[in-house]
């Protein structure tokens, strides 16, 4: 409590197989799933007490989210997306669309909620922003800061677009999926060539389960969201570079 920390805490909860305590078991009326979530709930307040009591809560950022949507194999054990199509493993909403929730006393307005897009890889450069330190400038950094979108300062985010992609083998090229911006998503297809060829289009202002492809309906929004894929994959390829490789030393 004395000086900086950063604490990452990745629950195991709520990844299946399900295990709870018996202070929570049967306790929620969503069965197993919901007796976890009252667990990991229980928990985070845990940890917010604490800062409290060392005094500490006003001047630290406590940031809640998760890595992806349901495993809906698992069935109501994975969890549920509600009205949102799909879920991990897949880039439908889903599957890429989870809490992000900010917690800031005196430094965030509380009560905000915003449509703004983001997503994880935005943590890096807003804490380094906080932190008073520069992001490495030797590399291309993919996020953005959000500090003048959490702090109130404006009320758009930094991103205009965000793009999809889903994984690939090694050595083959990126499996590019599709691009977003406030309201509408363009799902594509890449060819032999590696074009982009568009393959669905989404109104998630009024269809976030998307289920209705309006792609025919809508052809200059699918020409301008073209036209942002071609740009962002010529920078991609522009400052791609290789994979990184984790050295493991000998025990």
């Amino acid at each position: 409590s004395d000086r900086p920390f950063f604490l990452y805490l990745a629950y195991s909860l709520p990844h299946v197989p399900l295990f709870v305590s018996d202070k929570f078991k049967g306790k929620s009326s969503r069965g197993l799933f919901g007796d976890v979530m009252m667990e990991v709930d229980w928990s985070c307040g845990q940890i917010l007490e604490k800062l409290k009591s060392l005094g500490i809560a006003d001047n630290t950022l406590v940031i809640y989210t998760s890595d992806n949507g349901p495993w809906q194999g698992y069935g109501i054990d994975g969890g549920s997306a509600g009205l949102l199509r799909e879920g991990k493993g897949s880039t439908w909403e889903g599957g890429v669309r989870v809490p992000g929730i900010f917690h800031w006393p005196g430094q965030i307005p509380g009560g905000r909620r915003t449509e703004a897009i983001a997503g994880t890889l935005d943590i890096l450069p807003t804490i380094a922003h906080l932190a008073g330190v520069e992001p490495p400038n030797d590399r291309v950094i993919d996020g953005k800061n959000l500090w003048p979108l959490l702090s109130g300062k404006t009320k758009t985010g930094p991103r205009k677009h965000f793009h999809y992609f889903a994984g690939a083998r090694p050595g083959s090229a990126a499996n590019y999926r599709g691009v977003r911006d406030a309201r509408w998503k363009l799902l594509t297809r890449t060819d032999q060539f590696g074009s982009a060829h568009p393959r669905e289009l989404y109104d998630l202002g009024s269809d976030p389960s998307e289920k209705f492809n309006r792609l025919k309906d809508h052809p200059a929004v699918v020409e301008r969201l073209l036209a942002e894929v071609k740009n962002f994959r010529a920078e991609f390829k522009d400052n791609r570079r290789p994979t990184g490789r984790i050295n493991v030393p000998a025990r």
